[in-house]
This record gives C-alpha cells, structure tokens and sequence, in this order.
C-alpha cells in the first residue's frame, strides 16, 4: 500500500446546493474517505495518480570543505579553499506511463509506414472507417498505412518520426469511435496497448507517476578568494570560483543512471566587492592643508562598487518540434540530436548581425535539410510533410541531425554554455559635518554603470526557424538613483 496518493475528480457543478456558497459546510469533506480510492474507467484517460515508495527514504547531503589561509602582507589575506557537497537519494519523480512502442510492434508499424510500406497493425486498427479527406480504409485499394501518411491529424507524426505523437493519438484520441480509447478496442486490442495505466493519462498531472529515492548529485569547487582588510581608506574582497555541479537526469525511465550537469552549474564565477575613500582633504594626501571650505568640499567623498561575472548556463541542443523523447509520458519532453560532427565545447558566441534586431549565439551555422529525408517515402507525397533540419557548421559540415525514429539521440544534455553574465554597480558617496553629531549624506547609486547588455540564452531548437536567435534584453539598462539624507 502507498502511504500516500492523489487523486482527482470531475465535480458536478448543476446541482443547485453547490452552486450556493451558504450550503458548503466548512472544512469542506473529501469526496472519498482515507485511503479511498476513486474507481477510474479505462475509457476516461485524463486522471492523475501519484504514489510514494514504501522504501522512501529521507535524503541527505554530505558536506566536505578544506580551507587553507595565508596573510600575505599586512590587513591583505588570501584563502584557497575546496568546497563540495554530496547529495544521496533525492527525491525524485519516474512516470510510469511512459508511451510503449517497442514490445507492441508498433514502432515497427510506424517504420514500415514512413519507409512507404503497408503495416498489418494499422490495417487492423483503422479496417472499415471513413478517414476524412482520405477515403475507406479497407487494407487493398487504401490500406491503414496510406491513411495515416495523408490523414491531417497524423501526416505530420509519420512524416517527423514523431512515434510518440502517434501513440499518444491512438491512445487519447476520441475520433472515428467517439470514445476516448475507441481505435484500440474495437480493433481487438488491451486496453493498455499504449501506456501501462490506460486511465491515467492526464497530461496536467503526469498521469501514473511513483516519487521516490531515485536521484544522487555531486558539487565540486575551487575557490580563491582575496580580502582586504580596511586601511588607508581602501578595502575590498574578491572571490573566483570554479565548480562542477552533476545530478541524476532520467531520459529513459529503462536507464535511470543518467547523469549530466545541472541547470544552476556555472563553470566559473568571479565577485568583487570594496570601497575607496578618496585622498583629499585634512590629514589625506591631497589638500591636507586646504583652507577650511575647500576642506569641506573636498573631504569624505567615498566610491563603492560591485563587480559580478559568470559564465554562461549549461544548454542542450534540442529536436523538440518534431521528435520528442519517444519514452516519456509528458508531451514535447526534450528530445536530442545525434552528434555526427565536430562540435566543440565551446562553440558559442553573441553575435550582431546585419538584420535588425538580429542577434545570433552560433555565427556561421545554418540549418539545413535532414539526412533522414531521403528514408522517407515520396508515396502519397509524405517526404514534402517533413519539416526536420540538420545542422552544418561554417565550412558546410553537418554537425547535427535528428535521431532516427524511436531513438533517443546520442549528443549529451547540456553541451554548451549560455552567454556569460556581467555585472557593475557603483555609487558615490559625500558627506558633510554640520554639527558634533550630525553630516548630511549625498549619494549617487550606478545600477549597470557600464550599460553593458545581458543576453538572454538562444533558441536551441534545431528544428526552428528562430535555432540560435536571442531576443533583445528586456533588462538591465543603466539607472542613476540620487538620494540626500540627514544623518543624527
């Protein structure tokens, strides 16, 4: 028994006594009891279930820090210091419906079809309908195939290798039978033909899902820090750190051991902090023996700034629009492409070009059409349907292209990295004495001081139109504030 579940309803909304708000008895009951659970038909196909594993545990994080410190000359430090942490049995989420197109031929049929072949499985399951816009399926003159590579709703699946949109329409979709279901059934097969938990298919909830211990990750850093120590009116600190950050990252629910960088992994940061009284004024190296309203103007002008870099956030190139994870139960979960070319690390670059407006992070490469095309039948005009790119690179090499059909590409999650950040902030200050003990204040606060614009990550989709396009910061523009103030 799972200690705990969620479930999800369809409440009646025309009964008058519940559409009074004077009739709701406050706290309002739960429709089922503890521990009760709704009885969901199979033909339903949009409830969410969600349990935990008995052997759920609590997770923990182990902590290893290391620190060595030096005083170089005086009120001048400097630390070197490794820090990491460890993170075992996470918490993390399997779905269990995750579309089934191997073990029930069905990715065989799709193959079939889109190499221009006729598939008995679909014969079976479309046999005696009236496709709109294509005809009677009856398996000589219009078998099941030729219906699905003409047939609005499906042309695009079968022309992309989108073997999960497929599955997900048969699974899900109402039409011909006006059941949700109905082309399974009556062709003869399981109810749960497609996904495991048929009634679970809500797209809201994840459908059938099981929370447990299935994730671990690893942080590593270096960290090199100076600090100053205030003398002579100056102090400042400033860090560089360099870190590895790895977690578990579950793309085939058949392999969970999958790890890649994590999303918040920046490979290097630097941070810098410190203010600056200036030399003027009595007892200072300028003007210390001005007269009395020079020393006035001249004395306790105070500069701060902090200074802020980061490289980019890990990114992976994606096949979202056309071949999603053909195992994952979410619709257009990421998909990757195949690495069939040099494609270094450090590929990435921001990028003006001469349209307006036009800023690109990959200068130089463009898309192409895929080599998959050519494995795609001209019958009833399919391969003029297939909308996939490839990627080449500035000498015309491919680089990219999409996974094969039912594949999960071979180029790993987060390749590259963003558009680094960078960031100066600084303010003047001036102070003045009015009394024994009282000064008035004059600032004058610098937000992005050097105006200097921060791009946002590109369009990673290579199947788009827009791969490698970055938008306009919205964000960021320089901002003076002034601000007086009496000090008492």
């Amino acid at each position: 028994m799972a200690p705990s579940t969620n479930h999800f309803a369809n409440h009646p909304t025309t009964k008058a006594s519940e559409l009074d708000l004077r009739n709701i008895a406050i706290p309002i009951p739960e429709r089922f009891g503890p521990g009760v659970l709704p009885v969901v038909p199979v033909t339903e196909r949009s409830q969410g279930f969600t349990v935990y594993d008995t052997n759920t545990v609590t997770p923990y994080i182990q902590n290893f820090n290391v620190e060595l410190q030096r005083e170089i000359i005086p009120n001048l430090t400097m630390e070197v210091r490794y820090i990491g942490s460890k993170g075992t049995k996470l918490e993390g989420t399997l779905y269990l419906n995750n579309p089934i197109v191997e073990e029930n031929g069905l990715l065989d049929a799709f193959r079939t079809t889109v190499a221009g072949g006729d598939a008995p499985l679909f014969d079976r399951i479309f046999n005696g309908l009236n496709v709109p816009g294509v005809g009677l399926v009856n398996g000589t003159t219009l078998t099941g195939s030729q219906a699905l590579r003409q047939f609005s709703s499906t042309r695009t699946f079968v022309a992309n290798g989108n073997v999960q949109g497929l599955a997900d329409f048969l699974n899900q979709n109402s039409s011909f039978t006006g059941e949700v279901g109905g082309l399974l059934r009556r062709a003869g097969l399981p109810e749960n033909f497609i996904v495991t938990n048929p009634q679970f298919g809500s797209r809201t909830f994840g459908g059938a899902a099981i929370v447990g211990n299935l994730n671990n990750s690893t942080y590593h850093s270096m960290q090199v820090g100076m600090t100053k120590r205030l003398s002579h009116g100056f102090t400042n600190q400033t860090t560089y750190t360099w870190s590895r950050a790895i977690g578990t990252s579950i793309l085939d629910p058949r392999n969970r051991s999958t790890k890649t960088l994590q999303t918040f992994q920046r490979t290097q940061d630097v941070r810098s902090n410190g203010t600056f009284e200036l030399p003027f004024g009595p007892n200072r190296l300028l003007l210390g023996n001005a007269p009395g309203w020079i020393s006035r103007l001249v004395e306790r002008w105070q500069l701060g700034g902090i200074f802020n870099w980061s490289s980019g956030q890990p990114l992976s190139f994606t096949t979202n629009s056309t071949t999603p994870n053909p195992f994952q139960v979410l619709p257009n979960t990421s998909n990757f492409p195949d690495l069939v070319g040099p494609l270094p690390k450090s590929t990435g670059k921001v990028t003006f070009t001469a349209r307006p407006g036009g800023i690109t992070y990959f200068d130089g490469f463009t898309r192409v059409p895929d080599p998959g095309r050519a494995g795609i039948t001209t019958a009833q005009n399919l391969q003029a349907a297939n909308t996939q790119s490839a990627i080449a690179d500035p000498q015309g090499r491919l680089v990219l292209t999409n996974p094969g059909i039912g594949k999960i590409g071979t180029l790993g999650q987060n390749w590259i990295e963003g558009p680094s950040q960078i960031s100066f902030d600084a303010n003047l200050v001036k102070r003045i004495r009015i009394g024994e003990a009282k000064e008035f204040e004059i600032r004058m606060d610098a937000i992005n001081v050097l105006n200097h614009p921060n791009f946002g990550n590109p369009t990673m989709d290579m199947n788009s139109v827009n791969f490698g396009v970055i938008a306009l910061p919205t964000t960021g523009n320089r901002t003076f504030t002034f601000n007086a103030r009496v000090n008492f």
